[in-house]
């Protein structure tokens, strides 16, 4: 269950993580998020970190995606 495996993450980012992932659910017309779609998004979201070419930037990426950078 999506929720449950929400809750393992840490509380001050778990907002953010949950807008993230509805809001990727919504671009692909997604209504009801399952794990399956909490997994993709997280894939997704990891697949662009790792495209990057500066991996310096990787950290900041991720923190901006928890919601806990600018």
């Amino acid at each position: 269950d999506a929720e449950k495996e929400l809750k393992k993450i840490p509380f001050f980012v778990r907002g953010k993580a949950r807008r993230n992932t509805e809001i990727f659910a919504a671009e692909r017309g997604v209504h009801q998020i399952g794990i399956d779609t909490l997994y993709e998004a997280i894939i997704v979201f990891l697949g662009k970190l790792s495209q990057r070419e500066l991996v310096a930037e990787q950290p900041q990426e991720l923190a901006r995606f928890v919601g806990i950078a600018n």
